[in-house]
């Protein structure tokens, strides 16, 4: 199916954009274990949901192309941690796609140390290009030194994006066009 979409509208595979999310099923009980190696390993199971539920979740991270149209997407047990799953998976979709760079783009889901670092370091596999990530995070609980330093307007970099007759204009109100140094 990649092949026919790229060949449809000329995919770019250079960026992908990666995320996770978590969907529930009304039902009291989890799947069973299963009993051999053969059986299906994706469970409904008891996870946890950024809606607070006690309802069995399946996980599903989504990649998808600059333009918005999936690539690819991978299923986890509602009970594995999206933080373990994430490389894994963004390694076998680079190398499946041959896809240049993914930029993760996730809630404190999938925020840890091991992932910012991998991310954002130089790629075992590639060695010019780095993948990324844009993280969302709540400042409203967070300490008061992170609160001035996400506020504090000094040290943002304003990106300059081109429009679709390849025209360059300040932007600062798109959604990932700024970062903070």
């Amino acid at each position: 199916m990649h092949a026919e979409v790229s060949s449809l509208i000329g995919r770019n595979s250079e960026k992908a954009y990666y995320d996770v999310t978590n969907y529930y099923f009304e039902i009291p009980y989890e799947d069973e274990d299963a009993g051999s190696d053969t059986e299906r390993k994706l469970k409904r199971k008891k996870g946890p949901s950024k809606e607070h539920r006690k309802d069995p979740i399946i996980q599903m991270g989504l990649l998808m192309d600059p333009n918005g149209i999936p690539m690819a997407f991978h299923t986890f047990s509602g009970n594995e941690s999206e933080k373990t799953t994430m490389l894994p998976a963004i390694q076998r979709v680079k190398k499946d796609y041959e896809i240049g760079r993914i930029i993760v783009v996730a809630d404190r889901g999938l925020n840890t140390s091991d992932n910012t670092s991998v991310l954002s370091g130089t790629n075992a596999s590639d060695e010019k290009n780095n993948d990324g990530y844009v993280y969302g995070q709540s400042i409203r609980g967070a300490d008061a030194e992170f609160k001035k330093w996400a506020l504090e307007p000094d040290g943002y970099v304003t990106a300059m994006e081109k429009t679709k007759m390849g025209k360059l204009f300040h932007s600062n109100t798109s959604p990932g066009c700024t970062q903070k140094r």
